[in-house]
């Protein structure tokens, strides 16, 4: 029989990376990851369904299944040599310092106190809106609010990557959009296109992750 006590989540998100990494708390039975808006910690990442993975609490333990992700769902842990990938509806036990990685995204969850230094967001819905932040300016540009607003539509309204599917043909950059009152790129523009490197940061470090 399971017996309940209060044991406080943290999700730590290592994508995008950085000294501080961005962090939520929570307490609730049932938290739900993914990129659509009934999410409760959504990740706007393409390669992130919209409803991904979900963690439910059974007394002392939480429980990680894939919700039928487009990517799939899995778990690093130090006591296996080898990632546990996730069945639909087969959920398993997750630890204390175990990393998570849902498509291009990885998290790492612990109870109680984490070893390391975090900048935890308070409102977990403000977390998208800061992870896209913190990706723009790790590569030097400080989107205003109108910008950053609207690279975080295109992040969460793109359709889903599938990680699985042969690459495509690699294109050419398209030419910036010149304002003819001013002659200089428009920053909207730059800002989208700086926010779909998350995406390619992501799986370069998942690459690393997996290969080190």
């Amino acid at each position: 029989m399971w017996q309940e006590r209060d044991v406080p989540l943290t999700l730590v998100l290592v994508t995008p990376g950085g000294p501080s990494p961005l962090a939520v708390q929570t307490d609730a039975r049932v938290v739900v990851l993914g990129r659509g808006p009934t999410a409760d910690v959504r990740l706007p990442d393409p390669s992130v369904s919209a409803r991904h993975a979900c963690l439910k609490k059974r007394g002392k333990n939480y429980l990680l299944s894939d919700e039928g992700s487009q990517n799939g769902t899995a778990v690093f842990s130090a006591a296996a040599p080898t990632p546990v990938y996730l069945a639909p509806g087969s959920p398993r036990v997750v630890q204390d310092g175990d990393h998570v990685s849902l498509g291009h995204v990885e998290l790492q969850i612990f109870f109680d106190n984490p070893p390391v230094e975090l900048s935890l967001v308070a409102d977990p819905a403000e977390l998208p809106r800061r992870l896209v932040q913190v990706a723009l300016r790790e590569r030097g540009h400080d989107p205003g609010d109108e910008e950053l607003d609207r690279a975080l539509r295109e992040l969460e309204s793109a359709a889903d990557e599938n990680l699985h599917a042969e690459a495509p043909p690699e294109l050419p950059l398209a030419a910036p959009v010149i304002d003819e009152r001013d002659e200089h790129p428009r920053s909207t523009d730059l800002v989208i296109g700086l926010a779909a490197l998350l995406i390619l940061a992501g799986g370069l470090y998942a690459l690393a992750w997996l290969v080190g």
